[in-house]
């Protein structure tokens, strides 16, 4: 009783500590976009109206580059320790109530899955959000080199050659571009597709681990151990009916 008592305090004790740095590096990270925002609206005012000499402009971009820089890395330290901060209620919620190494064991594992579930879910959301982004930025480039290409054409190419150049240099770069951006769309829907059919799996186990969790809770002992056979089947082969009748045994019954 004095171990629990000990590890309930050490989990609480960790817990506030967990959440006070949560609030130090949120903190860290609202001011860094507050700085970033700053010097990307005041910086161009400030090197336009003092007339800065153009060498000190690289300096000017590594102090807005710096803050920026800064909050991905933020951001992925305050998914880390929320994580954490979960699973530390998660061992204080174990704590609260009497459960036996059986039922530990099986709630342990379906929040072991689930953590890995949405760390998996937040990396491909990740990395499918970065593609996305990445083919939208590319057609957006190829529109901005088609107006840039007419503007030239119209405004500043005197002579015939000039804007024949002109133009194509302007159509063969927004057709790579486009190019670029159809790939990286392309890629999107196929890893979008690839993720459904993935999703389906995950979510199978998901489910098996939770009725391992509703089973552990059985007291009867050899019912306990039929379902979890039956669970144990079931996960070799899903496709088929197992019609064993879960029953307990006459004397478990008459217990």
């Amino acid at each position: 009783m004095e171990a629990t008592e000990k590890k309930k305090q050490y989990l609480d004790e960790r817990l506030v500590e967990l959440k006070n740095r949560r609030r130090r590096i949120q903190q860290s990270f609202y001011i860094s976009v507050f700085i970033a925002l700053t010097l990307a609206v005041i910086g161009p005012v400030f090197v336009w109206s003092a007339n800065i000499e153009s060498r000190l402009a690289p300096v000017l971009i590594a102090y807005l580059v710096i803050p920026i820089g800064m909050l991905p890395i933020l951001r992925s330290r305050v998914r880390d320790i929320e994580q954490e901060i979960r699973e530390v209620e998660f061992e204080l919620d174990l704590q609260q109530f009497e459960r036996t190494q059986v039922e530990t064991k099986a709630e342990k594992t379906l929040r072991l899955n689930d953590a890995q579930l949405q760390r998996y879910y937040s990396l491909n959301l990740s990395q499918n959000t970065w593609v996305f982004v990445v083919g939208i930025g590319c057609m957006i480039l190829g529109l901005g080199l088609i107006a840039a290409t007419l503007y030239l054409v119209t405004n500043y190419a005197e002579t015939l050659d000039s804007k024949i150049i002109t133009g194509v240099l302007g159509a063969i770069g927004t057709f790579l571009t486009s190019y670029v951006a159809a790939i990286f769309l392309k890629m999107h829907s196929s890893a979008t597709q690839h993720l459904g059919g993935f999703h389906s799996r995950l979510v199978d186990t998901h489910q098996i681990l939770l009725a391992s969790v509703v089973a552990s809770r059985i007291e009867n002992e050899d019912l306990r151990e039929k379902t979890m056979a039956q669970l144990a089947l079931q996960v070799v082969d899903p496709k088929k009916t197992h019609n064993n009748s879960i029953q307990p045994t006459a004397n478990a019954s008459a217990d």
